[in-house]
């Protein structure tokens, strides 16, 4: 009798762990240490389109229907499992389902010993990711998407100053060689030979060339501004040139807006781990954010921008006179669309973007306000050490 009730017991006790593991969402086993299976859980079907009993008859049927560029991950994971080597990483690997789809898996196991410590092999759990990592990647090229859209309206808005740049230095350029145009071939005359004026020629070159580098280094910035995806080919940038040629860059429309610019930057010339398009985007819409700021300000209007080496980060420091933000509004400011300003004017992504290009980059940037007493933005980056420099223009403040 005492063992017909141990049966029972034993058979009530299967019946619970099989029913509560066939009804897990996961697909779960559990192999010996020489390999085979010994269990596996309904929702192999769910998630691989094979049911339990065809993994049993065909023991390598997980190797087959694994991904080919994945199949090194499985197969050395699989033979770890005889060495009762600690298994501890999460790995990730991909299968093709029985309706040919590539599903994407994201793979955890542990140990299993018996109640005398003896190894019996390893459970696994496997959970279908693939909506997940879609969403991930829709979530990314809408970000990237949002940020090139930002970037051409920024553009857009400093259309007149761009051009307005570039027309200064074209004036310039034009006017030197109308001149020589019109005078190397009197020069070239026997009876004016004598008097060519080789300095005064040689002076009006320079100025051409000062003028053409002028206008490329405006171009280049416009190029490098435009670039894309923020986190790809990350190299060492100037943090100090690139403050000095968005500045540059955004010079005639802060000084429409009566807005004066100091720039207070480390004699270090701190570099960054970043894109230097992407850094352009950041610096200039914590400027125009400033900006908008100071509108209500009827006094003198300032940003101040600083930049700093602290230890192992360097730092970007924008501070301005503005009407502050209130404490409410402090947890919200980076929140896409969330915008304190009149409708119509700004589209609530400038500091969203910033956060966002800061976030890839694993940095971080902090607000400290006060109402009536303006804002200063703090962005810390990674300080560069061993990485190849970003090729840029030449500044001119």
């Amino acid at each position: 009798m005492e063992l017909e009730r141990l049966y029972q017991d034993l058979s009530v006790s299967e019946q619970k762990f099989k029913t509560v593991a066939d009804y897990t969402s996961n697909w779960e086993y559990w192999i010996n240490p020489s390999g085979r299976l010994e269990w596996m859980s309904r929702a192999c079907q769910k998630v691989t389109g094979y049911a339990e009993e065809e993994f049993f008859k065909d023991q390598h049927l997980l190797e087959s229907i694994t991904h080919p560029e994945d199949a090194t991950i499985i197969r050395d994971h699989l033979i770890s499992i005889g060495s009762n080597a600690p298994c501890t990483e999460e790995i990730e690997f991909r299968i093709i389902h029985r309706d040919g789809t590539v599903r994407q898996i994201q793979h955890t196991c542990q140990s299993v010993h018996d109640a005398s410590g003896n190894y019996l092999g390893r459970r696994s759990a496997n959970r279908d990711v693939t909506s997940q990592k879609q969403a991930e990647k829709e979530k990314h090229y809408l970000q990237a998407q949002m940020l090139q859209s930002a970037k051409l309206a920024s553009i857009g808005t400093l259309a007149a100053g761009v051009a307005h740049e570039i027309n200064n230095p074209l004036t310039i350029l034009l006017g030197n060689l109308s001149v020589l145009v019109e005078q190397v071939p009197i020069w070239m005359k026997p009876e004016f030979r004598e008097r060519f004026d080789v300095l005064a020629f040689q002076k009006r070159v320079q100025h051409m060339e000062e003028a053409g580098n002028r206008i490329a280094a405006i171009i280049g910035t416009l190029l490098n501004y435009s670039r894309g995806d923020c986190g790809t080919y990350p190299c060492a940038v100037d943090l100090n040139q690139c403050v000095v040629e968005t500045v540059a860059f955004c010079k005639t429309l802060l000084q429409k807006s009566g807005v004066e610019v100091v720039c207070d930057l480390a004699p270090e010339r701190p570099f960054i781990v970043g894109n230097i398009g992407c850094l352009n985007q950041v610096v200039m819409n914590l400027l125009t954010n400033a900006r908008d700021a100071m509108d209500s300000v009827t006094g003198e209007r300032k940003i101040v921008i600083r930049t700093r080496c602290q230890g192992d980060l360097s730092q970007l420091i924008v501070s301005d006179d503005g009407a502050g933000i209130p404490g409410a509004d402090v947890t919200k400011i980076f929140d896409p669309f969330f915008s304190t300003k009149s409708p119509g004017k700004g589209t609530g992504l400038g500091l969203s973007i910033v956060h966002t290009i800061i976030s890839k980059w694993e940095g971080s940037i902090e607000v400290q306000s006060k109402p009536g007493e303006g804002a200063t933005f703090t962005v810390s980056l990674k300080t560069a050490a061993a990485l190849p420099k970003a090729s840029s223009q030449k500044c001119a403040a």
